[in-house]
């Protein structure tokens, strides 16, 4: 799939699938403790994320997509993002009522890190 993401990189569906995969993949790596390659892998599937999110603002999914990595990132201790970044995403996405039972963990993690305030 990231041969033919790269081949055809305005193909958000191509682009979705490969972040999806990375996300697997960082989730493999991670339960094998190798946190360097899993933190590679998250990092490259929320990129990936941002930028599709950035392009069509409005996609509730492609937003969810976003929270979900951002939070995974962030249960892994000295991974990219941060619980801040976690709390503006939900904040938005919650804005935009586009909540979704799912989020209600990560709503729970945020509030264990005492950011729920004002959610």
């Amino acid at each position: 799939r990231q041969k033919l993401s790269a081949a055809n990189p305005s193909s958000a569906q191509l682009q979705t699938a490969v972040s999806l995969d990375l996300e697997d993949i960082a989730g493999v790596a991670l339960s094998q403790n190798d946190e360097k390659m899993a933190r590679e892998d998250y990092a490259a599937s929320l990129a990936i994320r941002q930028k599709l999110g950035a392009a069509d603002p409005t996609n509730a999914a492609m937003q969810q997509l976003i929270l979900r990595a951002m939070a995974r990132l962030a249960r892994a201790s000295g991974f990219q993002a941060d619980w801040g970044q976690v709390a503006v995403q939900y904040k938005k996405i919650k804005s935009a009522g586009q909540l979704t039972p799912g989020d209600e963990k990560v709503f729970d993690a945020l509030r264990a890190h005492g950011l729920a305030e004002g959610l």
